[in-house]
């Protein structure tokens, strides 16, 4: 068994004593708490926002401002036509005509054209909101980063505070314990001795997970930022594919409705041309249409004309226009009804 201070009848006295209570005491009751972040929660908020915001895509349909374009030059397109086929049948006695019709249609058509060329404008003013938000994030998000990293800084130093003050009144325990012993008499030299050792292995093993934890705290900090990180990034993993597959999904949807509707404005266009005249549209002016790019008046022209859809299949094959596009055409026309 140890030869111990107790065994020796070493008695310490109230200065040393004194000194050992100021140790613990303060080691006990002043040590900061686990760092936390004030601004924790907006923090993650404002990265949740800022790592998981859509990548920038412009919707015509779902722009206000395009739909009143829209509907403005529409309107004007219209009357620009009925103006356009009035105008040319005044000039052949009041009556209709191909002529007039194509004419009209060609008059309703740049009003359209209209409307495409300020398509690139509004994209813009769409894509310049979008970078706004992402640069406000991104300011929002650098903010709280340095925040965070300045009230660390404070944490660090309050805590090295703490620590040199624990290292101060220990030492300092410790050189009044060494002077309370050596003030003791000559035989009790070999207790002093041994009680020395047994009593800073005390203080040592007293020590071990204060000083782990002062090792490890900036480490403990890094891999759980590390695990954050990684969960994150999983996580915006399996939402952006989850968004891509939403989005082919929604695509295909949104090209079959503009198929219906634009197949719709065309039949009603030639059921408005058939009420007011009765003229086989010539293969010149269907040619006319097609070097336009107005392939589905085109193949509403050749509906007109054959009423069998495989006569107007051949004939639009004959024209050269891509076969994926009659039968995107015949899909619509039998969805309209």
């Amino acid at each position: 068994m140890a030869t111990t201070l107790t065994q020796k009848k070493y008695q310490e006295s109230e200065k040393v004593k004194e000194a050992f209570q100021n140790y613990n005491d303060y080691k006990n009751n002043n040590k900061p708490q686990d760092f936390v972040f004030s601004d924790a929660e907006l923090l993650t908020q404002t990265q949740n926002e800022f790592f998981n915001k859509e990548d920038f895509s412009y919707d015509l349909e779902s722009d206000p401002l395009y739909n009143q374009y829209k509907k403005n030059y529409i309107e004007q397109g219209k009357q620009a036509m009925e103006d356009t086929i009035g105008n040319a049948s005044a000039l052949s006695g009041g009556y209709g005509n191909s002529y007039a019709q194509t004419a009209g249609n060609k008059a309703y058509n740049s009003y359209l054209d209209k409307l495409n060329n300020i398509v690139p404008e509004l994209y813009e003013m769409a894509y310049s909101r979008y970078s706004d938000e992402l640069k406000t994030l991104e300011n929002k998000l650098g903010y709280l980063t340095d925040k965070n990293k300045d009230e660390y800084s404070r944490y660090l130093d309050s805590y090295n505070i703490y620590t040199d003050e624990v290292n101060a009144l220990r030492n300092l325990y410790l050189n009044e314990y060494e002077n309370d012993i050596a003030i003791q008499d000559s035989e009790w030299e070999s207790a002093y001795k041994i009680a020395m050792k047994e009593q800073e292995k005390a203080i040592a093993d007293a020590e071990i997970g204060y000083k782990y934890y002062a090792a490890n705290l900036e480490k403990q900090q890094a891999d759980a930022k590390l695990a954050a990180q990684q969960a994150q990034f999983e996580a915006e993993l399996a939402y952006k594919k989850e968004l891509d597959e939403k989005e082919d999904k929604y695509r295909e949807q949104e090209l079959r409705l503009n198929q219906l509707e634009l197949f719709t404005e065309n039949q009603q266009f030639w059921a408005e041309f058939n009420e007011e005249t009765k003229d086989y549209i010539s293969q010149n002016e269907l040619y006319i249409m097609q070097a336009n790019g107005q392939l589905y008046d085109v193949m509403s022209a050749l509906d007109y004309n054959y009423e069998d859809d495989s006569t107007v299949r051949y004939k639009a094959l004959i024209m050269g226009i891509d076969e994926d596009f009659i039968d995107s055409y015949f899909e619509a026309k039998y969805k309209g009804r």
